[in-house]
């Protein structure tokens, strides 16, 4: 896709925010299906396009990622994921009471 470093943070975001999507469904106990559903697909859909666009076995001295940059973009990509779950959750807030 775009280059191992940047493909990795990519879908590290995608398999985050699949994550928060189930957490918060769980928390707030809605008996809606569609966020945990949703949550579900973003993780599979992280797992799937991570592996299967290219070949993702490769030792950090041919190209790979090595604990540091792995832990370094994996921080990054998880603080992305929390800041736009904040950002869309404060928007639709917002929506509500202007609707309102």
């Amino acid at each position: 896709m775009f280059g191992f470093h940047l493909d990795y943070y990519f879908c590290c975001v995608l398999a985050v925010s699949g994550l928060l999507f189930i957490l918060v469904a769980y928390r707030k106990s809605s008996l809606s299906v569609m966020p945990y559903c949703l949550g579900f697909i973003l993780v599979l859909a992280a797992a799937i396009l991570f592996f299967n666009t290219e070949n993702r076995i490769v030792n950090d001295y041919q190209g790979g990622l090595d604990a540091n940059e792995q832990i370094v973009l994996f921080a990054l990509s998880a603080l992305t994921a929390l800041i736009i779950r904040k950002l869309s959750s404060a928007g639709k807030r917002i929506i509500r009471k202007n609707i309102n």
